[in-house]
C-alpha cells in the first residue's frame, strides 16, 4: 500500500538515488523519463523518485499521466538511460507500484534489479532522508507517443462507432483522442479520474457497463483498458466479450495468413502462459500453429519470444506483444519486474504472495519486518505475497523487485491420490489442503493421508477413477 514500506517516502527516495547511481555508471548526467497513472498517491511518489534521481546526479523528465507502454516506448526511443512508471495496474487506488525499464524498453534483468535492491538497503542503512522534487509534465513526451500509435494504424476508422472505457486510468486523456483522430466516432466511458475511482467497477476489470453500452447503442466495437492501459478487453457488436486468448487467436490467424508468424525453425509459434486456455492451444494447433507456455508474467513471455524468434505473445486478460511493432513487454496479471505493493483485486481470482524472509527496514524489528511482509493479510486484504522464485520455472528472486502473481492453486499440494485415484469423498470431508501420503505406520491398518485419515476409509464402491472421470457402480449381488 502506498505510504507503507516498501512504498514509504524514505525507501522510494532511496530507489531514485539507487537508480541514478546505476544510470550514472552508464553515462554522465543521465536522463530518466517518468510517468504515472491517476492514483492519488502518484504525484508524491513521483516527487520522491525525482528527488532521489536529482540528488545523485540524474535528470528526471516527467511525462505526466501516461500509460505503461508509453513509458516503455519513450524510454526506448528517447535519450533516456531508464524509464520509471508509477502504477499498480489493475489494483485499487490505495495500492501503487514502481516499474523500471532499461533503455531497450524492456524491464530490468534480474541481476540489475538485485543490484539496485542492495543499493537501496545500503542507502537506508546510511540514513537517507526523503527530499521530494516537484515535477511539471512535459506534454511533448506524451504527444510523441500518441503520434507513434497513430502511425501504426494503416486503415481509417471512419464510419466506426467505438465505446471506449478507460477505467478512470492512464488512458483517460489519450485513448478517446487517439481513436477520434483515426476517424472513429467515440463514446467515452469512465474517463473522469479523481484519484480514487481508478478500476472501480469499470475498465478491463468490469466490462458489464461497456457491454451494455455497446448493445444499447449498436456500436461496432467496445474496448476497456485497465489502470495503466497495458491490457485491454474487447466487446463485439453482438455483445461477445473477447479476452486475451481470443485476441491472440485472432492476431495469430491474421499473421499466419500473411506468412508473418515466424518461430523457431520456421515453425509458426505463439508464446503464451500456463494460464492460457486449452481451447486456444487446440484452435491454434488446428491452424498449424504451436503454443509455447511460460510462467505467468509478461517478462517471461517476452524473454521466450526473443529466445525463439517468435513475433507474437501474450496472456489473458487481453495483453499481447508483437515484435513487429515495438519491442516491449506487455503485462500479465500483474506485471513482473516491478516494485509494487498491491492487494488482490476483487474478481481476479489471484493472490500476491510475499515471502516471510523479506528483509526488514533499518530500525525495524524482525517481527515488524515479518508483519510488513504479510501486509494486509491479517486484515482480510488478501495481501499474502510470495516472493517470485518459489517453485516455478524461470521464476524470479529478490526481496523488493522480485514479486509476481500466482494463481489461486499454486500452493496446493497433490490431493489424496493412492494408486492413481482421486477420492472426492475424502476431499469433501477433510478440507485441509494437505499433500502426500505418509508411509503406513506399523499396525496402522494401511496407508494414511497426511491429515491422518486411513486411505481405506475413503474408498467407496462409487469411487471415481481419475483417468476416466466416470463412476463405477457397485456390483449387484448375483441372483439367487
Amino acid at each position: 500500500m502506498a505510504g507503507e514500506f516498501p512504498l514509504d517516502p524514505r525507501t522510494v527516495h532511496a530507489l531514485g538515488a539507487a537508480l541514478a547511481d546505476a544510470a550514472g555508471r552508464l553515462e554522465p548526467s543521465p536522463e530518466v523519463v517518468m510517468g504515472m497513472d491517476t492514483r492519488e498517491s502518484g504525484p508524491w511518489l513521483a516527487a520522491q523518485v525525482a528527488g532521489g534521481l536529482s540528488e545523485h546526479g540524474a535528470r528526471p523528465r516527467f511525462a505526466g499521466v501516461t500509460t505503461t507502454p508509453g513509458v516503455a516506448y519513450l524510454t526506448r526511443t528517447g535519450a533516456f538511460v531508464a524509464g520509471v512508471m508509477i502504477s499498480a495496474s489493475h489494483n485499487p487506488y490505495r495500492d501503487n507500484g514502481i516499474k523500471i525499464f532499461s533503455h531497450s524498453g524492456y524491464k530490468l534483468p534480474d541481476e540489475q534489479e538485485q543490484a539496485i535492491e542492495r543499493e537501496i538497503f545500503a542507502l537506508l542503512e546510511a540514513g537517507v532522508e526523503p527530499a521530494p522534487v516537484p515535477l511539471a509534465a512535459d506534454p511533448g513526451l506524451d504527444r510523441h507517443y500518441v503520434n507513434h500509435l497513430a502511425s501504426t494504424v494503416r486503415h481509417s476508422l471512419a464510419g466506426m462507432e467505438m465505446v471506449v472505457d478507460c477505467g478512470n486510468g492512464a488512458a483517460s486523456g489519450l485513448a478517446p483522442e487517439l481513436f477520434e483522430r483515426l476517424g472513429a466516432r467515440v463514446v467515452p466511458l469512465c474517463c473522469a479520474p479523481n484519484g480514487r475511482n481508478i478500476n472501480l467497477g469499470c475498465g478491463a476489470l468490469d466490462v458489464s457497463g461497456l457491454r451494455e453500452t455497446v448493445l444499447a447503442r449498436g456500436a461496432d466495437l467496445g474496448v476497456a483498458f485497465d489502470g495503466d492501459a497495458d491490457r485491454a478487453i474487447f466487446v463485439s457488436r453482438s455483445g461477445a466479450i473477447v479476452n486475451g486468448d481470443g485476441v491472440l487467436l485472432l492476431v495469430a490467424r491474421s499473421l499466419h495468413n500473411q506468412g508473418r508468424l515466424s518461430g523457431p525453425e520456421g515453425y509458426p509459434t505463439v508464446v503464451g502462459t500456463v494460464m492460457a486456455n486449452l481451447g486456444l492451444e487446440r484452435a491454434l494447433g488446428a491452424q498449424g500453429i504451436r503454443l509455447l507456455r511460460m510462467p505467468v508474467g509478461d517478462k517471461y513471455v517476452l524473454e521466450e519470444m526473443l529466445r525463439t524468434g517468435a513475433v507474437l505473445g501474450g496472456s489473458s486478460p487481453a495483453t499481447s506483444s508483437s515484435r513487429n511493432t515495438r519491442p516491449r513487454a506487455t503485462a500479465s496479471s500483474p506485471p513482473c519486474g516491478c516494485w509494487r505493493s498491491c492487494r488482490n483485486p476483487a474478481g481476479t481470482g489471484r493472490t500476491h504472495r510475499r515471502s516471510r524472509d523479506l528483509p526488514t527496514a533499518p530500525g525495524q524489528r524482525a517481527d515488524q519486518g515479518a508483519e510488513a511482509a504479510r501486509g494486509d493479510a491479517g486484515r482480510g486484504g488478501g495481501d499474502s505475497r510470495r516472493r517470485a522464485g518459489a517453485g516455478r520455472l524461470g521464476a524470479r528472486s529478490g526481496p523488493l523487485l522480485g514479486y509476481r502473481a500466482v494463481g489461486p492453486g499454486d500452493d496446493r499440494g497433490p490431493r489424496c491420490r493412492p494408486g492413481g485415484r482421486s477420492y472426492g469423498p475424502h476431499r469433501r470431508r477433510h478440507r485441509a489442503r494437505t499433500g502426500r501420503l505418509t508411509p503406513p505406520a506399523s499396525g496402522s491398518g494401511g496407508a494414511r493421508h497426511r491429515c491422518g485419515v486411513r486411505i481405506s476409509s475413503c474408498r467407496r464402491a462409487s469411487a471415481r477413477p481419475l483417468a476416466t472421470g466416470r463412476r463405477t457402480p457397485a456390483k449387484k449381488p448375483a441372483a439367487g
